[in-house]
């Protein structure tokens, strides 16, 4: 447990049986850390004299629950002396302690501790006395510096990633259409498209804590990989739906008070925030499976500027489906189908499991794409028959079927074809 040194602030009571060399303000004479006293600031007490101050003290922000409290003085006397010190806490005295002999060098002094549980409230609100005796005539006591040691509980963010969805990259930053349910896995993606992930930090801590938001991936059973523009199987990708750094509205279930995130396509990490407890922060990255993560599985993390959070409840996983050639290379030639409006691919398909969908596709192998529309999935693990919406091909390119599913399932297919 941390402990803190707190410093007179103010005079709750003084007693003119103390003397003062500069100003009949005795905080101000005594406020300094008992390791690193003034000297030429002082009160004293001589011949016989017993003065009683009693201090208001500093505050500690952090500061949960104290455990334990340690008086020290910065003291000398000559010819006899001791200062006694209680300190009034949870509206009451905890008991006197002496500090004897004081010596006649100036040195630091400290009381036994005082063990407890004390609120923040009532460690702001406490006091100290002290009690200086010069007990002979001619005796001198001086005391340059009073503090208190408070062992105690500190206040600490806990960072923690509370939710994620998954959403289309066809909207600005907070209108994508969703994918997928809020933190449900998404296992319906292809390479070379653009997607969007959105993931919730919240503070469930006791304080606040700085955060930049790094977006982190690992793939299959490898390490964690802060994600980049420029390489890996899995990219930040441009968006031409929002800029980068465009304020975050709430989408997901909240944690607390809502504080803005950012959209990144450019660079995974964020620009850092101070999040205050019972705060959460919403951020979106926008990305892309290359045509190597075809087969692997992804999953995703909010790493403060690479340092792992204190809790991840939840940790997503995208996983892009891996497609095989479900027929033969066919060439399109507008001249020889100048009047049909609408084409489409239909198949008979099924999956293994029910969680990783099995899909239909037309790829154009001259420019290495999906042809936009063309992709039909189902998540049944009995044959069924589906038809993709119609869909457009350029002429003069060469396309074939594929059909695919994710890591971790397998389809079947009977029947594949299209109309050209």
């Amino acid at each position: 447990m941390p402990t803190a040194t707190i410093l007179p602030n103010g005079d709750y009571s003084i007693d003119t049986f103390w003397d003062y060399p500069n100003d009949n303000v005795h905080w101000h004479d005594i406020d300094e850390d008992t390791d690193s006293p003034n000297t030429s600031d002082y009160i004293y007490v001589n011949d016989y004299d017993v003065g009683t101050d009693i201090f208001e003290m500093t505050t500690i922000d952090d500061l949960v629950t104290a455990t334990e409290i340690i008086v020290n003085i910065y003291a000398e006397s000559s010819n006899g002396g001791y200062v006694t010190i209680d300190v009034y806490i949870a509206g009451g005295w905890l008991g006197q302690k002496t500090i004897s002999p004081i010596g006649g060098t100036p040195s630091k002094k400290s009381t036994t501790a005082w063990a407890g549980s004390w609120t923040k409230a009532q460690v702001d609100a406490m006091r100290v006395k002290v009690i200086g005796s010069a007990d002979s005539d001619g005796a001198l006591l001086k005391i340059y510096a009073v503090d208190a040691d408070i062992t105690y509980s500190a206040t600490a963010a806990t960072f923690d990633q509370k939710h994620f969805r998954i959403f289309d990259d066809d909207g600005d930053i907070n209108s994508g259409t969703p994918l997928a349910n809020e933190d449900a896995n998404y296992y319906n993606i292809d390479s070379l498209k653009n997607i969007r992930i959105r993931l919730e930090v919240a503070n469930t801590g006791t304080g606040a804590g700085n955060i930049t938001r790094r977006l982190e991936f690992k793939e299959d059973t490898g390490a964690w990989t802060q994600i980049t523009t420029n390489s890996n199987n899995v990219r930040l990708s441009l968006s031409p739906n929002f800029d980068d750094g465009d304020a975050t509205t709430s989408r997901l279930t909240a944690t607390g008070t809502f504080m803005a995130g950012q959209g990144k396509e450019s660079g995974s990490d964020t620009t850092q925030i101070s999040l205050t407890n019972a705060y959460y922060v919403e951020d979106e990255w926008c990305i892309k499976f290359q045509a190597a993560a075809e087969g692997h599985s992804y999953q995703f993390r909010v790493t403060n500027a690479g340092s792992a959070l204190s809790v991840y409840t939840i940790t997503p996983t995208i996983i892009p489906a891996a497609y095989a050639d479900a027929g033969g290379y066919h060439y399109f030639d507008s001249a020889k189908f100048p009047t049909l409006s609408a084409r489409y691919i239909q198949g008979t398909i099924k999956t293994s499991n029910a969680t990783y969908p099995a899909s239909i596709r037309l790829y154009n192998i001259t420019d290495s794409v999906s042809v936009t529309g063309s992709k039909k999935s189902t998540t049944s693990t009995s044959y069924t028959r589906i038809r993709s919406d119609s869909f457009s091909l350029t002429t003069g390119k060469e396309y074939k079927i594929q059909i695919g599913v994710p890591k971790g399932g397998t389809v079947f297919a009977i029947r594949t074809s299209y109309t050209p």
